[in-house]
């Protein structure tokens, strides 16, 4: 089978990443790198033989592109996704699909229109430990599950993407918070409605008046109920503290920060996962995420059905959007029922 020509657009902290795992994967081969920042782009493609570097985002539609992975501001995601699908490219774009419902519509309608494989990417859904946590609840081995709660908190370096801060990118609930309202209905079942709290902590924040650090309490079709807290305002070290943990009737799953290791029932992690015994072994490292990620595209391009479709990023937006207007609300945590899944 012949190599996926890429192209990345956008050579930031992301796009390094996705270009790192196209150039090494030896089913894909890195074609061409773009950024607006001809400097970026430039020093990213030193890394890479014969690969070139652009400012121009119509180089990523040229005849010799088959995909296209954009790493690009989120206000972005709508206009570069459709003209890339529009001349024949195959799109994985990062989180979240855009930054409201109609566009999100829009761009799920010139996939289809196109046939072209549209992919968004939710990486928790590709770390290893959270497809474990995913088969456990599945399975129905521990009962019914009853809570589920997912942190990851953090202060980045926000000097280079200055972006995330904009008034046109959601915030930190669109922007980041969307992992969380993916990765809750991906494990416990479509969310009947939300109440969300939003605070603005940092000065780039400040400026534009959006939030960057939220807590989401969420109520499950299933009974179930859950929290999670995204911040970019969290003083920690290194990668986002993050943490997991899901009860059932007979037993609680606790996803812990930094190992990635799923301690079952409070015992110490083991070395594999066999259902039935609770043996488990997983990482929760975002290199390999992104990796799979990847695998999981490529797969979807040689005809495999897609790992997230289009129709459940969708569903994430419209979670995140009723949090959202939680938050902003004038009574910050009003309840706001969330549309059912189906477009």
């Amino acid at each position: 089978m012949a190599q996926v020509r890429f192209a990345v657009v956008g050579c930031g902290v992301m796009g390094n990443q996705h270009s790192r795992n196209v150039f090494e994967h030896p089913g894909a081969q890195l074609v061409r790198l773009i950024d607006i920042d001809r400097a970026r782009a430039q020093s990213l493609a030193a890394g890479y033989s014969n690969v070139p570097a652009s400012t121009d985002f119509q180089d990523a539609l040229r005849d010799d592109i088959d995909a296209v992975v954009l790493a690009v501001p989120h206000a972005l995601h709508r206009e570069y996704s459709i003209a890339a699908m529009r001349a024949g490219k195959h799109v994985m774009i990062e989180k979240p699909i855009s930054v409201s419902e109609p566009e999100a519509l829009d761009m799920i309608e010139a996939s289809r229109q196109c046939k072209r494989i549209l992919q968004v990417g939710h990486v928790l859904r590709f770390y290893p430990a959270n497809l474990l946590i995913r088969q456990i609840a599945q399975s129905g081995q521990l009962g019914r599950l009853f809570q589920v709660r997912y942190h990851a908190e953090h202060f980045p370096d926000l000097s280079r993407r200055m972006w995330m801060a904009g008034p046109d990118e959601g915030g930190v609930i669109i922007g980041g918070a969307i992992h969380h309202t993916d990765l809750l209905a991906w494990w416990a079942g479509p969310i009947r409605a939300v109440r969300a709290y939003g605070q603005t902590i940092r000065p780039m924040y400040l400026q534009t008046h959006m939030h960057d650090h939220a807590l989401i309490v969420y109520e499950f079709a299933s009974g179930a109920t859950g929290e999670s807290c995204y911040s970019v305002s969290t003083h920690s070290k290194g990668l986002p503290y993050t943490e997991a943990m899901l009860s059932f009737e007979y037993g609680t799953v606790i996803l812990t920060a930094g190992t990635g290791d799923i301690h079952l029932n409070n015992q110490a992690p083991v070395l594999q996962y066999e259902p039935g015994t609770h043996k488990i072994q997983a990482s929760n490292d975002w290199g390999v995420g992104l990796q799979n990620e990847l695998e999981a595209f490529l797969a979807a391009l040689a005809g495999e059905p897609l790992r997230i479709t289009p129709e459940e990023a969708l569903y994430a937006i419209r979670v995140a959007v009723a949090a959202r207007r939680s938050a902003e609300a004038s009574e910050p945590g009003v309840r706001v029922e969330v549309p059912a899944m189906q477009p």
